[in-house]
């Protein structure tokens, strides 16, 4: 079985939802800094993630998946968007797949760092939107209590 270490609304929420779609069995390990906790400096962790950053997910053969930072983050963004425009209906044409989940944390991220994300980067908007309807998303959202947040929340509206 899987093992996920998360923070809440950190990029370990892209893999919390491809487990949710993937339908197989995991268990959350709450690995935060967050409210006075040792979280991802804890020993413990640090033996298993170095870098001490989340996710990590155990119980993959050989390693733990680490996510990437956000440097250059605007010109990335930018990036992002010009695929996007295109027209397709996913991020990977032909269909959802977990980079939909990635592209809707890092639009939160997006957020939360200062971007106006639906004024700069409409099309990501449009797909954040259609990932938001989606069930599986909906419920990894609302576990890590981030269907609260307005932005998320925004998405949720009918």
């Amino acid at each position: 079985m899987y093992r996920l270490y998360y923070s809440p609304g950190a990029c370990s929420l892209a893999v919390h939802i491809a487990l949710e779609e993937s339908g197989l069995p995991y268990a959350l390990e709450l690995c935060s800094a967050r409210n006075g906790g040792e979280g991802t400096g804890a020993l413990g962790y640090l033996a298993l993630n170095p870098k001490g950053r989340v996710p990590a997910l155990a119980g993959v053969p050989g390693r733990a998946v680490v996510a990437k930072g956000h440097e250059n983050l605007r010109e990335h963004y930018a990036f992002i968007e010009s695929v996007l425009a295109d027209g397709r209906g996913w991020a990977v044409p032909g269909g959802y797949s977990v980079a939909d989940a990635f592209l809707l944390v890092f639009w939160r991220w997006g957020g939360r760092v200062g971007f106006d994300m639906p004024g700069a980067f409409p099309a990501w908007t449009a797909l954040a939107r259609c990932l938001a309807a989606r069930p599986a998303i909906r419920r990894a959202l609302h576990r890590e209590a981030l269907d609260q947040e307005p932005a998320i929340a925004a998405l949720l509206c009918p």
